[in-house]
């Protein structure tokens, strides 16, 4: 508890921002910001280096054959989070990025676990117009106006994160908001060993993955070390859940509207390749996951940042921004920091939609961060703004010239 306090402080900062946001469609959660973002599930390796120094991704850097059909619950997905199709992500991160990474984490880590969002992030709605019908007047009848229904924009279903999990401030740490009236029913996964079954070599998994969750205030509510040990087994044994790996971890929780952190780490302090998933449950209920962020340790190949999530829930678009921290994390009394952030922005088929550098390089994506108050406090980290239909993301944080360091990325749904 006390070791996981210092690493919380920094994602405390970024749910509080978040939650202030009101962004009801979004997860995020970390030093440094918070976001939301639907059924996404990002786990195994789908990334290779090329010889050209390029990043392919295969599928969307997702675990594939994660789930089955489902007809009759509250969360359906058609056999794995993630299609698959080789693609390669242009090289906008000089680094090598292959599509995951993990900090080593270690449960003697003292993160404070207190779930602020760092940016000051006041997400203003976008109003909906509501347009009224003109009444055609005739002489025997005077036609009753029809309102246009509102438009309401695709929702975050599921989330994830893969990285390399170190120890000390580099475990990984993930943070989330749950907006909305009542609570909502969430899985949360720590995952290893399954990976190498999406191609990430069995010497570089995370072996025995250690679950924690967090609340606002940064109190332990829950953890687990092997889902079969959990009071929950019973669950989650049966389920599309139910990891492959014994060793590895699931927490099962009804949780009410407010701000939460995830810690993933290594047990007895080992290192590896770890992916953190948050499903929500019960979509149908009148709340959301909101917003949510990751902060790890970026390093190169396959171990920069790979954060993924799902859009969904209607058929509307929505906008969505993501932005690479880096130096401004030393406010946070981090150091070792990744100097210069990248972002690259995939679709489901791995095609690299948008990349970005320093954040002020586009002006028109800079004044609209700046209008939602998202504006980076460092010239040299990331943002972009996009819309979005329904479908399956995956954004990319790496060092630029393969810069390596401590690093957030920050994922907002603004509707």
């Amino acid at each position: 508890m006390t070791r996981n306090r210092r690493y919380l402080a920094g994602v405390s900062a970024v749910l509080g921002a978040a939650a202030a946001l009101g962004l009801a469609d979004s997860l995020r959660a970390q030093a440094g910001g918070s976001f939301d973002i639907p059924q996404s599930v990002i786990a195994g390796g789908g990334g290779e280096t090329q010889v050209a120094g390029n990043l392919q991704v295969t599928g969307t850097i997702g675990q594939a054959g994660a789930g089955n059909d489902v007809s009759a619950g509250s969360f359906a997905e058609a056999g794995g989070f993630w299609q698959t199709g080789a693609v390669s992500p242009t090289p906008t991160p000089t680094a090598t990025a292959t599509a995951t990474a993990t900090p080593t984490a270690t449960a003697t880590a003292t993160p404070t676990a207190t779930a602020t969002a760092t940016p000051t992030a006041t997400a203003t709605a976008t109003p909906i117009a509501t347009a009224t019908a003109t009444p055609t007047a005739t002489a025997s009848a005077t036609p009753s106006p029809t309102a246009t229904p509102t438009t309401t924009p695709a929702q975050a279903l599921n989330i994830s994160t893969r990285l390399r999990v170190d120890t000390g401030d580099k475990v990984m740490i993930g943070g989330f908001i749950i907006q909305g009236n009542v609570s909502k029913p969430v899985v949360l996964r720590g995952l290893g060993p399954s990976l190498i079954g999406s191609g990430v070599p069995a010497a570089t998994v995370l072996n025995d993955p250690v679950l924690e969750l967090h609340g606002a205030n940064g109190a332990l509510i829950t953890m687990n070390d092997n889902w079969k040990d959990s009071p929950q087994r019973a669950q989650i044994e049966g389920t599309i859940f139910q990891p492959t790996d014994d060793r590895e971890s699931v927490i099962l929780a009804t949780l009410p509207p407010a701000n939460y952190t995830v810690i993933l780490s290594g047990s007895g302090q080992t290192a590896g390749v770890g992916l953190v998933e948050i499903y929500d449950n019960n979509q149908a209920s009148d709340s959301a996951l909101g917003n949510i962020s990751t902060r790890g340790f970026v390093q190169i190949a396959d171990n920069v940042m790979i954060g993924g999530f799902t859009l969904g829930g209607n058929p509307n678009n929505t906008r969505i921004a993501v932005r690479g921290i880096g130096p401004s994390l030393a406010q946070q009394g981090l150091s070792n920091l990744l100097a210069d952030p990248t972002l690259a922005l995939h679709n489901a088929n791995g095609t690299i939609m948008v990349s970005n550098d320093d954040w002020t390089d586009d002006p028109i994506v800079a004044a609209q961060l700046t209008a939602n108050g998202l504006a980076l406090q460092n010239p040299k980290e990331s943002g972009i703004f996009i819309t979005l239909p329904p479908g399956q993301f995956t954004a990319i944080l790496a060092g630029k010239n393969s810069g390596t360091g401590i690093g957030l990325v920050e994922i907002y749904n603004l509707k």
